[in-house]
């Protein structure tokens, strides 16, 4: 329950909220709105109404956005222990360790979707939008810091890449279509995983096994790639036939 002062007569709303399978609906009860304040009532109302539902699934990945920062955090201390020239290996245990949660949230948070059926719009935005900033996090602090370990340079151009087309390939279907239908695919799926992987790897220093590791995250990526132009030039195509049967 939560109530809400207003200058003047006190305006109060009870908010009980009632859980209806994974999903929460508000209901808003108004009691003792005085005349000159019964704009504040339907704001409110209409505030809470249209607020987006945030399920377990969708919390478990605005939590991994959340760690992002603290393992950025934990890895710059460590870059800066070793260029100091006293490593702090707790630094790097730390980083790796809020790094390796966050990596193993994504499989949770896509368990807990399809496990109690909670998919929802922002989730669907949220999530490979939080594997993004990890996997980009990781590599652009393992390459441009003094980390010992080293990711191949063209692993680092698939990786900066890779992100770059996608972003600029979802402006140019909702610049051309009016809208992006986003069709996700295993193999992207597949592609993040194993680059995420490929990151960890070499925060854990398994030098020779990152190459090999990275080869085939890039494997994938081209085709995951490949599937996502095809999947684009369609709803392009699809687009440009409607406007002139118009």
């Amino acid at each position: 329950m939560s109530i809400c002062a207003v200058k003047g007569n006190v305006t109060y709303f009870v908010l009980s909220y009632r859980r209806l399978t994974t999903r929460f609906h508000s209901q808003v009860i108004i009691s003792k709105v005085p005349a000159r304040q019964t704009l504040v009532a339907p704001v409110c109302g209409w505030a809470i109404r249209h607020a987006p539902i945030v399920t377990t699934a969708t919390q478990i990945t605005l939590l991994r956005i959340l760690m992002i920062p603290v393992f950025v955090g934990f890895a710059v201390y460590y870059a800066r222990s070793i260029r100091d020239g006293e490593p702090d290996e707790r630094m790097r245990i730390a980083a790796v360790t809020v790094f390796a949660i966050a990596a193993l949230s994504d499989m949770l948070d896509g368990w807990v979707a399809r496990r109690f059926n909670q998919f929802s719009r922002l989730g669907a935005i949220l999530d490979p939008l939080a594997d993004k900033l990890l996997l980009l996090a990781a590599v652009l602090t393992l390459a441009f810091s003094e980390w010992p370990a080293r990711l191949p340079l063209w692993f680092v151009i698939v990786v900066i890449s890779r992100e770059i087309l996608t972003i600029a390939g979802a402006f140019l279907i909702d610049h051309v279509a009016g809208k992006v239908e986003v069709h996700p695919h295993w193999t992207g799926k597949v592609a993040t995983f194993i680059l995420i992987t490929t990151a960890g790897c070499a925060m854990m220093r398994w030098d020779q096994l990152v190459p090999w590791v990275a080869a085939v995250a890039c494997a994938f990526t081209f085709v995951s790639g490949g599937i996502h132009l095809a999947d684009a030039m369609r709803q392009m195509q699809n687009h440009d036939q409607n406007t002139g049967s118009r």
